[in-house]
């Protein structure tokens, strides 16, 4: 298991709440998600910059490129999330996936609620890692908090009518 990379270590705060600027109303709420996906692109652009990273400036050929890299990025990410499913402080750690340890058992009857709040805290944190290489590749592509907005939202609805048509 790899100690260095216990996101459990952190200290979260509640920037979420400090975000929220406008009323419960439709066109606030709209408002109030436009904020957070500004505000979340905003953090990631200094990041981009601090490895020499342009996609703005790349060729079809190095986005290519670039998009193999963040594939395999959020792969890692999504693999340190299924590592951390088993709990790494008082869980039983990888057993969650790995059929042929012993601790493979219990993960058949655990949930999430058994884990300490850090193992909890941990898994979010996962979450959010790969919420970096997703910003990296929407921006990439030209994506801002407007377009990340609207087409989840057209993509959400076009989802649920999928299901309605039963495909």
């Amino acid at each position: 298991m790899n100690n260095e990379n216990l996101g459990s270590k952190l200290e979260i705060q509640d920037n979420h709440t400090d975000a929220v600027a406008f009323g419960s109303d439709t066109i606030g709420l709209i408002l109030e998600e436009h904020s957070k996906y500004t505000e979340m692109l905003e953090h990631q652009r200094p990041t981009g910059k601090a490895i020499e990273l342009h996609p703005e400036d790349f060729t079809i050929a190095e986005l290519s490129q670039f998009m193999m890299y963040m594939s395999h990025c959020l792969n890692s990410e999504i693999q340190e999330l299924i590592d951390s499913l088993g709990g790494e402080e008082d869980g039983i750690g990888s057993g969650g996936w790995k059929m042929w340890k012993t601790s493979h058992a219990k993960a058949k009857i655990m949930k999430i609620k058994d884990l300490s709040d850090r193992d909890k805290q941990n898994i979010k944190m996962e979450i959010a890692d790969m919420m970096h290489f997703f910003l990296s590749m929407a921006m990439a592509v030209g994506m801002d908090e407007k377009d990340l907005f609207n087409y989840f939202m057209c993509k959400s609805k076009e989802n649920q009518d999928r299901q309605v048509r039963g495909y």
